[in-house]
């Protein structure tokens, strides 16, 4: 008697977890990064702005710590997306999520390059097709937008979660993870100081994810000494590395060093994400929050070059104020009208592919098992 077991499928057609809150935040996050391009950064030597409406020394010159809520929420959201998932469910399900999105945004600032002439950013249809690998330095060829660098952190952080995934580690051993990852952080980023192993290993902005995955991990299984212990030391951790992270910055740009002002506005993200989590479900959802979290993505990825060219044409016939204000209202709707009518259209349509290979492939391989049995 034959006891072997069929080959078994797993499609994944479960909706991404959400909380109606997280998806306001996203937003908010989103819109922190957006007021510090527009209001700040994009004036910074006069280099794609002329002026700015926010001087340095303002509070909205650590609005940037909008990409460090980005991560927390990520390391909480993806650690839920992953549970009782393979490591290959994983990975077709963020690939599906992230490219779509990111095709049309970077098409469209493609476009806007090209049509408005403008002599801010070059491109060209090598430059548009690595960009679409989202790994355009590896091609020899620049980043089409300055946020993109931030999608390439979220790649790799996925990569490692897919690898633990694989190798089993997930989510029994989360903790271990989460202390090697803080040790390997602290060796690299006070040591060692390897280029290669920060980028590879996340160590400059390794510690909001850790955040985030720690969070998810008090608020699915409860809180515990060891989390409780984890969770402090990570946010410790996170204070050094917001220092570090505006030192470097302020010498970039040619601005003071501040030491308690990133400190307190690193502390509000973490506050800001932590209370969203334990209101849970309280928060008011439904579909407007969760169009407003699903607008995020796109907003996050067109806003800054494109929103640079159109700032500076407005300005001919507007003030700074109105031409900015009406940039963001601008952007807030093309960002809907890609989810809406791209985004969400293009996802259902790969996921039906996607399924369709898989159905394909468990049919072969059921094929092949009954012919060995």
């Amino acid at each position: 008697m034959n006891t072997a077991r069929e080959p078994q499928l797993n499609i994944q057609n479960d909706p991404a977890p959400r909380l109606p809150g997280l998806d306001i935040l996203r937003l908010g996050a989103a819109l922190l990064v957006v007021i510090y391009h527009y209001g700040f950064r994009g004036g910074l030597n006069g280099e794609f702005l002329n002026f700015s409406l926010f001087e340095t020394g303002s509070w909205v010159q650590y609005f940037y710590f909008g990409v460090q809520l980005f991560f927390i929420i990520s390391g909480f959201v993806i650690l839920w997306s992953a549970e009782n998932k393979s490591w290959i469910d994983f990975a077709t399900a963020r690939i599906l999520r992230l490219w779509p999105a990111y095709l049309i945004c970077v098409s469209i600032t493609a476009a806007t390059f090209y049509w408005t002439d403008t002599q801010l950013f070059e491109t060209s249809v090598l430059h548009w097709l690595t960009n679409l690998t989202f790994f355009a330095p590896a091609f020899g060829q620049s980043f089409m937008d300055g946020v993109y660098w931030t999608i390439v952190l979220e790649l790799i952080f996925y990569f490692w979660v897919m690898a633990a995934l694989w190798a089993k580690l997930l989510p029994r051993f989360t903790h271990e993870l989460c202390l090697g990852w803080m040790i390997v952080i602290v060796a690299n980023e006070f040591w060692l100081e390897s280029g290669i192993a920060s980028k590879a290993l996340l160590t400059s902005h390794g510690v909001w994810f850790i955040i985030g995955i720690l969070m998810y991990s008090m608020w699915s299984r409860g809180a515990s000494a060891i989390t409780n212990i984890l969770l402090v030391t990570a946010i410790a951790l996170s204070m050094i590395m917001a220092v570090i992270e505006h030192m470097g910055i302020a010498g970039q740009y040619g601005y003071s060093v501040e030491f308690l002002r990133p400190t307190i506005a690193n502390s509000a993200v973490i506050f800001l994400a932590a209370a969203t989590i334990v209101m849970g479900n309280r928060l008011p959802g439904g579909r407007i929050a969760f169009v407003l979290g699903g607008l995020t993505y796109p907003l996050y990825l067109v806003h800054q070059n494109v929103g640079y060219i159109m700032i500076n044409d407005l300005r001919q016939s507007m003030s700074d104020v109105q031409a900015v204000g009406l940039v963001v209202v601008a952007m807030l709707v093309l960002s809907t009208i890609i989810f809406l009518f791209w985004e969400r259209p293009v996802g259902r349509l790969l996921k039906r592919f996607v399924t369709k290979v898989q159905m394909s492939l468990f049919n072969i391989q059921l094929i092949n098992h009954r012919k060995h049995a």
